[in-house]
């Protein structure tokens, strides 16, 4: 049985946080030893969340994970 992990972030949608939300996704992969395909879509995906929920105040995100290194964040 795979195990799958999560962690749920609440971010501020203000776009000057963006640059700030990518080096955390990138440090987030690196710390998972998560390939460059892996660490691709989680930014892309962090990224079209982020323009998604602009007209808010914050964002939720959660990343999931497994020990295979398939990923996948969503927002609430």
């Amino acid at each position: 049985m795979v195990e799958i992990r999560s962690i749920r972030l609440e971010i501020s949608a203000d776009e000057d946080f963006a640059p700030v939300l990518e080096n955390s996704v990138a440090d987030f992969a690196s710390s998972l030893d998560l390939g460059e395909p892996s660490l691709a879509r989680m930014k892309e995906d962090c990224y079209r969340l982020f323009k998604k929920n602009a007209d808010r105040e914050s964002v939720q995100l959660n990343f999931c994970f497994d020990e295979k290194g398939r990923t996948g964040v969503f927002s609430v």
